[in-house]
This record gives structure tokens, C-alpha cells and sequence, in this order.
């Protein structure tokens, strides 16, 4: 066998992934749109297929998307295909700062629906644009 064919292949076959030495408790926090949410689908499934368990804590109108990959769900407050369809949304896309009191409510229900979805996990990976 070629050496150069022969040292590839052992490189190749050090970068594979092996089961991890403990099984970590997985919680990815991710608030947006579908488009934000996938690559992470795609993270957790990969992290579960490496042993660990993986939650995905996202809006209550992704669920379905998330438990099709056989994904545990967590759910996060508000709809953001909603919020961003309404006058308040549009002034957001439109790149106006929305006052502080009409973010507040809805801010404070994700920040606990968050939080309870992380208790008892081992990490967190968040992504909120």
C-alpha cells in the first residue's frame, strides 16, 4: 500500500468521533425563526448520535419540526411567525427600537421558559439573534 494512501487513511480514521466518556445532559436554546433553529436540529442530532442527551428549547410552534428528528423538546415562550408578523415585528425588521415596555412581557416569559428548560442540564449551547 502506497504510504501516502496508507497515512491518510490513518488520519481519516483518528478524526472519527468516539463515544464520549460520560453522557452529558444537553439543553440548546435557540428563539427566531425555522432558519435559525435547523442548524441546531443538526447539532443535536449529531450530539445524540454521539451518546448524549439532547434537548432542543424552542417556540411552541416548532415542536413538530424538532420531535420529527426524534429530538426531545422544550418549550420557550411566544411565537416568533407571529410577533414577527404583527406591527410590532414589522417595525423591528424595519430596524426601529421597540420601546421598552412592549418588549418587556413577552421578554420575561421567554427568560423563564429558558430557564426551565436549561435546569438540570450539563451545558447550554444558546444562539439569540
Amino acid at each position: 500500500m502506497d504510504t501516502e494512501v496508507f497515512s491518510r487513511k490513518k488520519h481519516l480514521s483518528q478524526s472519527l468521533p468516539i463515544a464520549p466518556s460520560r453522557k452529558l445532559k444537553i439543553t440548546i436554546l435557540t428563539v427566531g425563526s425555522r432558519g435559525d433553529l435547523q442548524p441546531y436540529c443538526a447539532l443535536a442530532i449529531g450530539l445524540k448520535r454521539a451518546g448524549h442527551e439532547v434537548t432542543i428549547a424552542t417556540h411552541k410552534n416548532f415542536e413538530l419540526f424538532v420531535r420529527k428528528f426524534d429530538l426531545k423538546f422544550a418549550p420557550i415562550a411566544g411565537n416568533m411567525e407571529e410577533f414577527l408578523q404583527s406591527k410590532q415585528g414589522q417595525r423591528l425588521i424595519a430596524g426601529e427600537k421597540l420601546k421598552k415596555e412592549e418588549g418587556d412581557k413577552l421578554l420575561l416569559q421567554q427568560l423563564e421558559s429558558a430557564w426551565s428548560a436549561c435546569v438540570g442540564a450539563d451545558t447550554v449551547q444558546e444562539s439569540v439573534r
